[in-house]
């Protein structure tokens, strides 16, 4: 009957011999029929395709479970866009005093010094700073002089009256000068009372650049800086001009600040600008300002932190591709 002839082909990955195999064929060849030469030439090319083709099996999913696939994945994402959600914008936010009591300059001078920094407590009637007070105390010293002359020459005319009847004419015309030097000294002794100027309430000091106003030419009015209560604040919220469409009153808004940014405070909207301005992220922003609804963090006047205003309610794909549609609208001209 004759033997068994095998054959064993290594089904190598590679020409590269350092490649080891990972799997091999076991051929055999009954009744004594051997192998001949070309039949292994010919399967040790085949081998290669072989290998490969044994290393990385890939599964055959039906025509229909495909489809199948592809629709559920379609359907799921036409939900996940339809989805309804409560529509919301980011802006940064910064906390300010809430009715802080400001200070304005009282007259026209120079500020010669400043007797406060930013954040320093102060209590009520504590001087806040001082007028350069040379041009009052000159003109004060002059209207005593003035004064002084009037009189004397009100007294002289005064005694010749009696005799001279010029002088007795000239007498109350001096009077109404004696006045009006009087005058002139209680206006400059006030004025000179002035060049010190103190708070009217308890509070912290809010001011940004205390350097630029020492030496500086302060106007009658002009604010000057600001006494706060650091326990009554506020949020300005500079919304970006492009959202301020969802804005509304009395909006809900989440607020994180940049020092506890793990932590969230609820405010509100109170009141929405209407001039334009640029932010300091040089975005062309609307101010809106907001009050905390329940009681106020920690937050001194001056940190700055992200809010998160909700509007209506829209749908997801909304809320996602609104800004990317305004974008490629602006592009095209729509």
């Amino acid at each position: 009957m004759g033997g068994t002839s095998i054959l064993w082909m290594p089904l190598w990955l590679s020409h590269d011999r350092n490649i080891l195999p990972a799997h091999a064929l076991w051929l055999e060849r009954w009744r004594g029929v051997p192998w001949e030469m070309q039949d292994a030439e010919l399967l040790r090319h085949a081998a290669l395709f072989m290998g490969h083709a044994l290393l990385r099996p890939k599964k055959i999913i039906s025509r229909p479970v495909r489809r199948f696939f592809k629709w559920g994945i379609a359907i799921a994402i036409l939900v996940f866009l339809g989805m309804p959600v409560t529509s919301g914008v980011m802006a940064p936010a910064k906390v300010v005093p809430d009715h802080p009591n400001y200070i304005f300059a009282p007259m026209d001078g120079i500020l010669k010094e400043l007797l406060v920094k930013p954040g320093q407590w102060v209590d009520e009637n504590a001087p806040l700073f001082r007028y350069d007070a040379r041009v009052l105390d000159k003109r004060l010293e002059e209207a005593y002089r003035n004064v002084a002359s009037a009189k004397a020459k009100f007294v002289k005319l005064e005694g010749a009256a009696h005799r001279d009847p010029e002088a007795r004419a000239e007498l109350s015309v001096q009077k109404l000068e004696v006045e009006r030097a009087e005058a002139d000294v209680k206006f400059y002794a006030q004025q000179q009372s002035r060049a010190e100027v103190h708070t009217a309430k308890p509070g912290v000091i809010v001011l940004d650049d205390p350097d630029a106003l020492i030496g500086a030419a302060l106007q009658t009015g002009q604010t000057v800086l600001s006494v706060a209560d650091p326990s009554k604040t506020k949020l300005h919220l500079m919304v970006a001009a492009a959202d301020v469409g969802l804005l509304k009153k009395d909006a809900e808004v989440s607020v994180r600040m940049d020092s506890e940014p793990l932590e969230s405070f609820a405010a509100k909207i109170t009141r929405i600008g209407f001039d334009i301005r640029i932010s300091e992220n040089q975005v062309p922003s609307v101010m809106a300002e907001a009050v905390w609804t329940n009681q106020a963090p920690k937050a001194q006047p001056g940190q700055k932190g992200s809010a998160k205003i909700f509007g209506p309610m829209t749908v997801m794909g909304m809320q996602l591709f609104r800004k990317p549609f305004i974008v490629f609208r602006t592009f095209i001209g729509l």
